[in-house]
């Protein structure tokens, strides 16, 4: 295969069919990786428990792994393939999260996808006013931020994506700086990586999550660990968008992103491909 011309070869969030919103297999995935001359990826399937979400409590942490490990024994001499979990608020859910943890993994994402039982992707955004809506979620995120068994948070303010939807103004995330610093700063003194995640160029918001001025505060901050993904749930959502967001990266000060292997942070380097 002939490696990708461009920033990077690696997708550290993908989705399979153990994740009730993906309807494409762990092999599609794998093999749509493999053809476009990835090196490594993450297979990072969905654990909810909030009662409100039609997958709560249907992660299975054996049937995952031992599925991470079958595609290994397949594809292994062509890809190198992390085992990794979206766990959703995280620090709510310990005791059931459990089992996740005394299997080997390689890296765990924190996300926010419930605010109470309104689902960000949901019904929030009908219940309550935008600006409330947002600043509930950012408390909730601070809250993984600070208390959650996590490597990577994943998706800040993904929440652009159902504003859209509903013809909402993308949000200033200057109005909510406050709560949005915070949240950095938390992550910041764990050693907790900020997801770069690309789905929102794939959503038509023209950027990734989080906003462009939140990666630059992140890193005027000190935030120097970033981890790339593309939160794919289709074999061809596979690395779309990651080129863009590593170069925007690249141009607000980042010169490496990190990988995750056995829950520890590899740093590789992040330059321009060569023409």
């Amino acid at each position: 295969e002939e490696p990708m011309a461009g920033w990077i070869r690696t997708d550290f969030h993908l989705h399979t069919e153990i994740s009730v919103d993906a309807p494409t297999t762990g092999a599609e995935m794998v093999s749509a990786a493999v053809a476009l001359g990835l090196s490594e990826i993450a297979l990072t399937d969905h654990c909810d428990h909030n009662v409100s979400d039609e997958g709560a409590g249907r992660f299975p942490p054996r049937e995952a792994y031992e599925k991470t490990e079958a595609l290994r024994r397949e594809w292994g001499d062509r890809i190198i393939i992390r085992h990794g979990v979206e766990l959703a608020e995280p620090q709510l859910y310990e005791e059931k999260n459990a089992p996740i943890y005394e299997l080997p993994l390689d890296m765990v994402i924190g996300s926010v996808h419930y605010v109470e039982n309104w689902g960000v992707h949901a019904d929030l955004f009908d219940v309550l006013p935008a600006e409330e809506a947002i600043h509930r979620y950012l408390g909730a995120v601070l809250e993984t931020a600070t208390r959650g068994r996590i490597d990577v948070l994943g998706h800040l303010d993904y929440f652009g994506r159902y504003t859209a939807q509903r013809k909402l103004p993308d949000y200033n995330p200057v109005d909510y700086r406050g709560q949005i610093r915070a949240i950095l700063d938390a992550i910041i003194a764990r050693e907790i990586a900020l997801e770069v995640n690309s789905s929102g160029l794939r959503a038509g918001l023209g950027r990734p999550f989080p906003h462009p001025a939140v990666l630059g505060w992140y890193r005027d901050q000190g935030g120097r660990r970033i981890s790339l993904g593309s939160d794919a749930h289709r074999g061809e959502h596979v690395a779309a968008g990651l080129d863009e967001s590593a170069k925007l990266a690249y141009e607000l000060g980042f010169r490496e992103y990190f990988v995750y292997r056995n829950r520890t942070a590899h740093a590789i380097p992040l330059t321009p491909p060569r023409s």
